[in-house]
């Protein structure tokens, strides 16, 4: 879960005139705008409690204006955020850090070890269907996720779909759910 606060503000129409002279209302009352603009973002309760009274008094100042923060709790995908996020498999089948379908080189493209096993020592088997079973050592997971990573942000920074808002958001969804990963798999440790 994330917690957002969202700043709205409320652009009124022009007025308008009709041929009368009089105050165009349908006009005035169907224009204007609100435009939205995220203050904040917290991952947990813990930091919004710890900001709230700045964002309080922010509220009160931006009140005189009419403009108005709005908190939303935001909850991450129902689905369980398992090793199949990292094989990109499963629920997670072209929303995971690795896309198994479109073929996945260990050793090329992540710098992985040629003898490189699992957390548990067993060796990967490439070839069998429980390959999205076997959890990486924790370096190995962190070698795909600065690649993966480092490819996001560049896609933001170069914006080369013409949407950079849009993948920057995707783009702190995915860096959340990879660490929120890491903690599950790797017992709450902290990153190396």
């Amino acid at each position: 879960m994330k917690i957002v606060y969202t700043k709205h503000t409320y652009i009124s129409a022009p007025i308008q005139f009709t041929g009368t002279g009089h105050v165009d209302m349908e006009a005035f009352d169907e224009g204007g705008d609100t435009y939205s603009e995220t203050v904040a973002v917290f991952e947990d309760k813990e930091a919004e409690e710890l900001c709230s009274p700045i964002l309080e008094k922010y509220e009160v100042s931006l009140a005189e204006d009419d403009i108005c923060i709005e908190r939303e709790e935001v909850f991450y995908d129902k689905k369980t955020l398992d090793i199949s996020y990292f094989w990109g498999v499963g629920d997670w089948e072209y929303e995971g850090i690795l896309d198994l379908g479109n073929g996945f080189d260990p050793y090329t493209d992540y710098g992985w070890a040629e003898d490189a096993t699992d957390i548990d020592g067993k060796p990967y088997d490439w070839e069998s269907k429980d390959l999205v079973k076997q959890i990486p050592k924790r370096n190995d997971f962190l070698l795909v996720c600065e690649k993966e990573i480092a490819h996001v942000l560049s896609g933001v920074c170069r914006d080369w779909d013409g949407f950079p808002k849009q993948n920057l958001v995707e783009g702190n969804e995915r860096f959340t759910k990879m660490v929120m990963l890491y903690r599950n798999l790797y017992n709450n440790s902290v990153c190396d």
